[in-house]
């Protein structure tokens, strides 16, 4: 132990001279810091053993869950602390992301929108006889059927239609319109030399109707020869455009 003091000492320059030995005081000076090192490392050797010896993880080589170092196999270099990250205890997924792991499924969304259709034949001709009117209000109800829209009521009078139906939720409103009145021209064309060159509005009037006002709706388009007996379609489009507070330019409107 005195041999370690002296070369101790004598590394950090407290022997004097070379060649000159340290004094007796210095020797002992280091022979008891020496020796307090050595207990210290002792008693930690002895802890960490005993750590190591308790822990399940000390066969394993991963990181330490009781003594916060990371624990190496036999032979392998010092222990470090461990920086593993923060895990989960359940690796829930479907909460993390709002979804319902048990349970009922996502509820059904659900939708009521009532659409007042009102369009005319081009130049407003008065080709819609009386007699093939019944059946092109049927064969209108049966597209508005195939694209989950069904009429409530359709009619009309010589010049244009009034349809009342409910546009279904997976459907654009343009998209329903184009297939009632593509279709419904293609089919009329079909009865007969008279409609052979028959042709519709390009433009329509689609308004919002609420449920509350279905019934007097229904009740002004089952009415409508009534009511065109004193008004014009224009007239009668203006009001609805006035009415719903739509801007629109008369230059653009008929066809």
């Amino acid at each position: 132990m005195q041999v370690r003091a002296r070369a101790i000492s004598r590394h950090l320059g407290l022997g004097g001279a070379a060649g000159h030995k340290p004094d007796r005081t210095h020797s002992l000076f280091y022979t008891s810091r020496l020796r307090s090192i050595y207990a210290t490392r002792t008693i930690y050797a002895s802890c960490v053993f005993l750590l190591r010896a308790s822990c399940s993880c000390a066969f394993e080589g991963r990181p330490c869950c009781s003594c916060a170092f990371v624990v190496r196999p036999k032979g392998a270099a010092t222990w470090q602390p461990r920086a593993s990250p923060w895990v989960p205890e359940h690796n829930n997924v479907g909460a993390l992301k709002g979804r319902h792991t048990q349970g009922p499924g996502m509820p059904q969304s659900l939708s009521m929108n009532l659409v007042h259709l009102i369009y005319s034949t081009k130049n407003r001709d008065t080709s819609l006889t009386p007699a093939i009117c019944s059946k092109l209000y049927a064969y209108q109800a049966g597209i508005l059927q195939e694209c989950n829209s069904p009429a409530i009521v359709i009619g009309g009078a010589c010049d244009h239609i009034h349809a009342l139906f409910v546009l279904s939720k997976n459907n654009a409103l343009c998209k329903v319109v184009e297939e009632v009145k593509k279709g419904s021209s293609k089919w009329i064309k079909t009865q007969g030399a008279a409609f052979a060159s028959f042709c519709r509005q390009n433009g329509y009037g689609a308004f919002s109707v609420s449920e509350s006002q279905v019934e007097h709706v229904r009740r002004y388009i089952e009415q409508q020869k009534e009511h065109h007996r004193t008004m014009t379609f224009q007239e009668e489009f203006r009001m609805f455009l006035s009415r719903h507070r739509l801007e629109f330019d008369e230059r653009y409107v008929w066809d």
